[in-house]
């Protein structure tokens, strides 16, 4: 247990050293809620578009649009979990704006999510070629 605090403060320290020249991206700002809407409709767009590839074999077959949809939000999805390493975050009322507690919130509550998000559309999209 021990072993693994001290490798999440590693972790931590790198993703702070590699951030400190970037400011903390607010939740309440326009920029993170026009990201939010963009992932949105990304997710909105994959919501109806993966059922009619795996109900239809040859819906995929027509322009590619599909395997675009699937590159594009796999880039959106991993530019996302790096953008969560720097986004503040509401506790208790109060906006979190220390890098190394956005950090910790982030990789206890979700980043394994993403993670499995993220590894689904890349094995998506690697499994149409």
């Amino acid at each position: 247990m021990f072993q693994s605090i001290m490798n999440l403060s590693c972790f931590s320290n790198m993703l702070i050293g590699l951030l400190h020249n970037f400011s903390v991206l607010m939740p309440n700002s326009k920029t993170k809620i026009a990201w939010n809407i963009l992932l949105f409709l990304l997710l909105l767009a994959n919501f109806f578009m993966i059922p009619l590839k795996v109900s239809f074999s040859n819906f995929s077959t027509g322009s590619g649009r599909l395997n675009e949809l699937t590159y594009v939000s796999s880039v959106f999805f991993l530019l996302d979990m790096l953008l969560n390493f720097n986004s503040a975050y509401f506790s208790k009322g109060l906006i979190i704006t220390e890098r190394k507690k956005i950090i910790h919130c982030y990789v206890k509550k979700n980043l394994l999510f993403d993670l499995i998000t993220l590894l689904a559309y890349i094995f998506t999209f690697f499994s149409a070629y």
